[in-house]
């Protein structure tokens, strides 16, 4: 489950963008430089479901 101030890094996926995704989550939504539906941000990532890491200020 996030926890607002998670850091999501999500890895490129064919035909995608060779730099993969990157995302913030306030507590009640993921942010990137726009409001997401998920933390997939799009249609491709959320068909493809390349690995991710999320990262959290313990």
């Amino acid at each position: 489950m996030p926890r607002e101030g998670d850091v999501i890094i999500i890895q490129p996926y064919a035909g995608g963008n060779p730099s993969g995704h990157m995302a913030i989550y306030d507590g009640a939504e993921w942010y990137s430089d726009f409001k997401q539906r998920d933390m997939w941000a799009g249609p491709g990532y959320r068909a493809a479901r390349p690995s991710y890491t999320i990262y959290r200020k313990n």
